[in-house]
């Protein structure tokens, strides 16, 4: 098929969740089949997972269909792209990858090559990291003592309260209350 200017062509590599397989042709099972399906740049979401669905042979494009698979598009890097015609622009040499799945199954996505980071970095992010360890680790042991000198600081604090209470009651025994209080003239 080829490519006009009104309808984008979408070129994926069709892979198959393996419990989700049932659905699938049992003889493709583990192979990926290159499909091209032409949309229509009107579409929404649910046009494209219906034509995809439609295109695979997994049933009539019906909602109940549809309903029950998870269709996801990815690049060639592994990036989740939306269903939109505008968004999937693929080639057959450069196909973006369909996974077809059910609800809250998941396909892992496969390795891109990421280069290793390198050894200095590395060592890096590990003293970082000790250094981070060995100050929580100090203040872990400061923590052991302190439910106690809490205890003894309050202690403290409500025996000096109880102080300057026996010493306010002691004076006020000794004076003696003013007339106007007690009612004598």
């Amino acid at each position: 098929m080829e490519e006009d200017n009104t309808h984008p062509t979408l070129w994926a590599v069709v892979k198959v969740l393996s419990e989700h397989s049932k659905l699938y042709d049992s003889n493709s099972k583990g192979k990926k089949q290159l499909i091209s399906i032409v949309l229509n740049p009107h579409w929404t979401a649910r046009d494209v997972q219906v034509a995809l669905l439609k295109a695979l042979g997994l049933g009539p494009p019906t909602v109940s269909v549809s309903a029950h698979n998870v269709v996801k598009v990815r690049d060639s890097h592994g990036a989740l792209l939306p269903l939109t015609p505008v968004a999937l622009h693929s080639s057959p040499v450069q196909p973006l990858v369909v996974e077809i799945c059910g609800t809250h199954q998941h396909v892992a996505v496969e390795d891109c090559r990421v280069e290793a980071l390198p050894p200095t970095f590395r060592t890096a992010v590990e003293a970082i990291v000790k250094r981070f360890e060995e100050r929580l680790k100090i203040v872990e042991t400061g923590l052991d003592g302190l439910q106690g000198r809490r205890q003894l600081l309050v202690e403290k604090e409500l025996h000096q309260i109880q102080e300057t209470l026996n010493f306010m009651i002691r004076r006020l025994d000794f004076t003696h209350a003013p007339n106007w209080v007690t009612g004598q003239t």
